[in-house]
This record gives structure tokens, C-alpha cells and sequence, in this order.
């Protein structure tokens, strides 16, 4: 149901009518979802604009943000005191072989492309000796993933206090 909200809303971007809800009978802006998913499928319905074959390109977008996942688990696996480099690949295998992964990533939702970019901010968040560079960068990619959830909030709060913990913050 979400997809299909953020797919109307995506056209109606595209078509320069505004972030709305384009199935209602008057003018209402959209305000339930945060706003950078349907942007993304606005430049996808740009690109493509013949629904529904520019399904197929949206749906290799969050594939890509899947397998962008995926290589993020396993950095942040093999960093874990204990799991060696094939222990955090198993792990990695049994997360992309999950049924409910698989189905995720062939779908146009946000969840995937949310994961990708939480996974990465905490990455660089808990990068050893990154600095100020780090430390933005993990800032910028929470805000792009409270833009595609509001979820992400907890993602800002949580690299905020690894940070902390750190003492990277000076």
C-alpha cells in the first residue's frame, strides 16, 4: 500500500504538480511520508516515463541499494572481535538469502534503500580514526535515511551517541 502511495506521489513529482495526493479530488500536500523516496522514483519516472516498464528500473535501483547493503553487513561483520572474514560472509549469505530479503529487494519499497543508507552511516560512524570527514559523512547519509524513513531518527541518535562514546566529537 505504501508503494503504491510513493509511486502516485512520484508521478505527480515528476509532473511538476508537487509533492500531493494526486488521487484525491482537491489540492492536499502529502505529509505522512518523508519525501526522498518519491523524489528518487520521480527521476526514475523522468528517465522512463512509460509505466510500467520503468517498474523494471526502479526495481533494479533497490536492488543495487540491496547489494550495497549486503557489502556494508560484511564490513561491519568482520570488524566484530571473534568473526573472522568467512564467519561474516555465512552471515552475510544466510541475510541475502532470506526470503524476506530477496522479496524486499525485488520490491518498490523503501526499506531496502532505508537499510543501505543506515548501514553506511553507522559504518562510517564506528570507523576507527575517521575524523571530521567520518563523522559528516555519517551525518549526512542518517539525514538522507530519516528523507526516506522517519525511522532514521533513531539512526541520528545512534551514531550521535557511538560518537560520543568515541570522544570523536571535538
Amino acid at each position: 500500500m505504501a508503494a503504491a502511495r510513493s509511486g502516485s506521489a512520484a508521478k505527480a513529482l515528476a509532473s511538476g504538480q508537487g509533492y500531493v495526493l494526486p488521487s484525491f479530488p482537491i489540492r492536499l500536500r502529502a505529509t505522512k511520508y518523508p519525501e526522498l523516496y518519491p523524489l528518487l522514483l520521480a527521476g526514475i519516472w523522468k528517465i522512463d516515463p512509460h509505466f510500467p516498464g520503468n517498474v523494471n528500473v526502479a526495481v533494479g535501483v533497490t536492488l543495487s541499494f540491496g547489494c550495497a547493503a549486503l557489502v556494508l553487513i560484511f564490513l561491519l561483520l568482520r570488524r566484530w572481535p571473534g568473526l573472522g572474514d568467512w564467519q561474516a560472509l555465512a552471515i552475510v549469505s544466510l541475510c541475502g538469502f532470506s526470503g524476506y530479503f530477496l522479496y524486499l529487494s525485488a520490491c518498490v519499497r523503501t526499506e531496502i534503500p532505508f537499510t543501505a543508507m543506515l548501514l553506511c552511516s553507522v559504518w562510517l560512524a564506528e570507523r576507527r580514526g575517521g575524523g571530521r570527514a567520518a563523522a559528516l559523512g555519517a551525518g549526512v547519509l542518517a539525514s538522507v535515511a530519516v528523507g526516506l524513513r522517519s525511522l532514521g531518527v533513531a539512526a541520528i541518535a545512534g551514531n550521535g551517541g557511538t560518537m560520543l562514546m568515541k570522544r570523536e566529537y571535538r
